[in-house]
């Protein structure tokens, strides 16, 4: 069985296979009115409960350094965004939309999404979307990380040694619209 994350801005559909313990198949809907929010600020979670395993986000950024910085998981009708400190306050960000869709805009300035459960589980694919014609390059990691996840402080390097896999790093042509990224059945608790 094979559970099913959706997220948008970037509109993200993220397929997991379930390990055996506990196959079943799991669908988050991460538009607004949807998950709980812990915080709204930097640091905030957005959590999105279902029967068997309940899925956290969080936001974090890299302002023009490796150096990971706390951010803000922002959410809308379509999905998820994050607002990271570069970009102002939360009310300066969410003021334009093009601000809170994850990014790597900016000299070293790159927005990132940590998605974690509680368990292991096999990450499959995910479905992206941008908000109109955009620079669609994805770096990712899955691994496994002790939860709370916190990586304040972090640089990308320590990701590794924290429990993550290597980066992955495809470079995908500017486009609009949904776009498929396979994961390969790579097993963690965080993408």
């Amino acid at each position: 069985m094979c559970k099913s994350i959706s997220r948008a801005l970037a509109s993200l559909v993220l397929v997991v296979c379930a390990l055996p313990a506990s196959a079943a198949t799991l669908n988050y809907s991460l538009g607004t009115g949807n998950g709980i929010q812990h915080g709204s600020g930097p640091g905030n979670v957005y959590e999105f409960v279902d029967q068997a395993l309940n899925l956290n986000v969080s936001a974090w950024a890299n302002l023009g350094s490796d150096l990971l910085q706390v951010s803000t998981v922002t959410q809308f009708a379509g999905g998820l965004g994050a607002c990271n400190p570069g970009e102002g306050s939360r009310a300066e960000c969410l003021d334009r939309p093009r601000r809170y869709q994850v990014d790597n805009v900016g000299e070293g300035e790159q927005d990132w999404l940590l998605f974690f459960l509680p368990e292991s589980v096999n990450f499959d694919e995910v479905v992206l979307s941008t908000l109109g014609l955009q620079d669609r390059d994805v770096t990712y990691w899955i691994g496994d990380l002790s939860l709370p996840a916190d990586l304040a402080g972090a640089e990308l390097g320590d990701l590794f040694a924290l429990g993550m896999g290597n980066a992955t790093t495809l470079f995908n042509s500017a486009g609009a619209g949904l776009f498929s990224i396979d994961l390969g059945g790579q097993t963690g608790n965080a993408l």
